[in-house]
């Protein structure tokens, strides 16, 4: 295909184009694309006169890139000018014929030139830096060289110390040896001294508790008679098997070891039943089980010591929703025992 074919071709098309800018820009709704088809116009003529001139083979990456960015900026100024934006209009015009200017072929070679340049003296300035820094090794690599020598014979000299220090070791740990044997001789002792003296403080206690028993035996008996009946004094759940949970408020905190318990049925001769069973006890609320007793006519006699060293006492105590609460606070499932509840304990 000849060149002058491609040139009428090229030629053709940029007329078309210019000639259909013009038509679009006559149109309010389509005159905005009138610059967009301009530059496509311009882009056919320039190509058929470089093809003909052969400049279309010395073209540049960087010719064509600043004509393509050159071509949007001119298109950004048409749009600014339409919608009447002057300022900006005029702004990018220039940085398009910035571009334009930038990709003449001179300009090109200034530019390559003028980088070249100055990265020639950015290679000889880091030059000069890397000789200055090799000096700068070479001077810190003597000084080293000297602190070596310097430290070598401050380690021979600490060499000679670490070998008196090590025969000073040998006597101390001998000597150490003999403190550790003395040590351990006195610590067994101590061990042994400290288990009589845990003896006899356990025992001490009980002769304490003993003695605390005997002063405190009649003087500080107590006989106390509930009837079940007694809400005040009495709160109980009852079980399918016939029996009952029974929560009993006493007027004092008894010595555990102490508490007797005794149960009145009410009925017949009314003769005493010495409850057999460890009852559990809470400072003054005493909790059993009863079987096979009339709650409604049976009552309890307790008898015990009075603690003196206690001096609280839970005041009240009642059922909710099968649950025992003492001084409306939760104490007991009579269901599940190990639920106990720790609540304050009133003053009297």
């Amino acid at each position: 295909m000849s060149g002058n074919f491609i040139q009428l071709v090229s030629l053709l098309l940029g007329a078309f184009f210019l000639i259909l800018a013009f038509r679009l820009s006559r149109k309010d709704k389509e005159h905005s694309f009138a610059p967009v088809v301009i530059i496509i116009s311009a882009v056919f003529f320039f190509g058929g006169l470089f093809h003909v001139s052969g400049l279309l083979n010395s073209l540049t990456v960087e010719q064509i890139v600043c004509w393509l960015v050159a071509g949007a900026f001119l298109v950004t100024a048409f749009r600014f000018l339409q919608k009447e934006k002057i300022s900006l209009a005029f702004t990018v015009f220039v940085l398009a014929a910035l571009f334009f200017f930038c990709s003449l072929s001179g300009v090109q070679g200034l530019l390559k030139t003028g980088m070249l340049s100055a990265v020639t003296k950015q290679l000889i300035e880091y030059g000069e830096k890397l000789n200055t820094f090799q000096l700068t090794m070479d001077t810190m690599k003597k000084e080293l060289s000297e602190q070596q020598e310097k430290i070598e014979s401050q380690q021979q000299r600490l060499t000679d110390q670490e070998v008196k220090i090590q025969n000073a070791q040998i006597n101390i740990g001998q000597q150490q040896e003999n403190i550790t044997n003395q040590y351990a001789q006195l610590f067994a002792m101590q061990g042994t001294l400290s288990t009589a003296q845990t003896n006899i403080t356990s025992e001490q206690k009980k002769i304490a508790d003993i003695q605390y028993l005997v002063s405190n035996l009649f003087e500080k008996k107590a006989v106390e008679n509930i009837s079940t009946a007694n809400t005040n004094q009495c709160a109980y759940v009852s079980l399918e098997n016939g029996g009952a949970q029974i929560l009993f408020k006493l007027q004092d905190s008894p010595i555990p070891e102490s508490v007797e318990v005794f149960v009145l049925p009410g009925s017949g001769m009314n003769i005493p039943v010495k409850y057999q069973f460890q009852p559990f006890l809470v400072h003054n609320i005493l909790f059993l089980r009863l079987f096979k007793f009339d709650l409604n006519t049976s009552s309890i006699s307790v008898e015990y010591v009075k603690d003196t060293r206690q001096t609280g006492a839970y005041q009240k105590i009642e059922v909710r929703d099968g649950k025992f609460f003492v001084d409306n606070n939760f104490f007991l499932d009579p269901l599940k025992p190990e639920t106990i509840g720790v609540i304050p304990l009133s003053s009297k």
